[in-house]
């Protein structure tokens, strides 16, 4: 799926032709805020029951893929782990987020890969409208609209670490993900204020040595997430655990300004939704 401008959706067909199924992405398959409902464009497009959603960035195998369909034969969604390799510092950051959200369970990664079976979720869309599926946490959507969800805990796939500029450039993106795990999104809210006002009433030393209790049980935390996970995640990752945290508090305020923002555009334009949708529907019609 592309959902790259149109000035570069020719040239990714001249590479991406030859070794894979090359599709835009339609209209109708994005949201209101441009958003991509992944989700809902394999359940129209695709030709095989079992459907694997990925990301360019991860490398799925023989033996991944194998595994994950012979888990498809007995749940409606199966749901895998990521690894990170080769380990740059701010991969080194992300693997630590990982190993945080392992220790908590089965708490799936948004940005992780995962599969479904199609027949199931049709059948959802058709009883409960044509609406959007929700790509933000959509295996807490699955489970709560009761469809057998297997996190698959033991189940790894290999994600190359972003380029530097893509990963500083998507922190407000990925922390979008996170204001719809309410629990998760209150904690992290709550690190910015917590450290202020410790260092207004406690002064700075008391605050310097609850940061370090903190980070010790972030680390703590990072190295229980990594029981049964040591063969792809080093030791050394979980020392990253105390900056994982700092990175996700300070991008989910950006990410709420972000939505202040463009919210507040769409107020002060409110003829602005529909020439967008125009534009997009008449770029859709020339192209076909």
């Amino acid at each position: 799926m592309d959902g790259s401008s149109w000035d570069l959706l020719e040239e990714h067909e001249r590479v991406l032709r030859w070794v894979a199924r090359h599709q835009r992405v339609e209209p109708r398959h994005r949201s209101i805020d441009g958003r991509i409902s992944v989700i809902d464009a394999a359940l129209d497009l695709a030709t095989s029951d079992s459907i694997i959603i990925a990301s360019e960035e991860h490398r799925l195998d023989a033996a991944a893929v194998d595994a994950i369909c012979h888990q498809l034969a007995s749940h409606d969604v199966v749901a895998t782990h990521q690894f990170f390799a080769p380990l740059s510092w701010w991969g080194r950051i992300e693997a630590a987020r990982t190993l945080l959200l392992r220790s908590f369970g089965p708490a799936h990664d948004p940005s992780s890969a995962f599969a479904f079976r199609c027949a199931p979720l049709r059948q959802l869309r058709q009883y409960a409208g044509n609406g959007l599926w929700d790509d933000g946490e959509p295996l807490r959507d699955f489970a709560l609209q009761g469809l057998d969800v297997h996190d698959s805990h033991d189940l790894f796939v290999e994600r190359r670490p972003s380029a530097m500029r893509r990963w500083w450039m998507e922190r407000p993106r990925r922390a979008s993900d996170e204001l719809e795990a309410t629990s998760r999104a209150m904690l992290l809210f709550a690190v910015l204020p917590v450290a202020v006002l410790l260092v207004l009433l406690a002064g700075s030393s008391a605050a310097a040595v609850c940061g370090v209790l903190m980070s010790a049980i972030a680390v703590a935390l990072a190295v229980r997430g990594r029981a049964g996970a040591a063969s792809h995640f080093p030791a050394a990752v979980c020392l990253f655990a105390p900056l994982a945290i700092v990175d996700r508090a300070v991008s989910v305020y950006c990410a709420v300004i972000r939505k202040l923002v463009n919210a507040a555009w769409i107020r002060s334009e409110p003829a602005i939704l529909p020439r967008l949708i125009q534009r997009s529907t008449r770029k859709h019609s020339v192209s076909r």
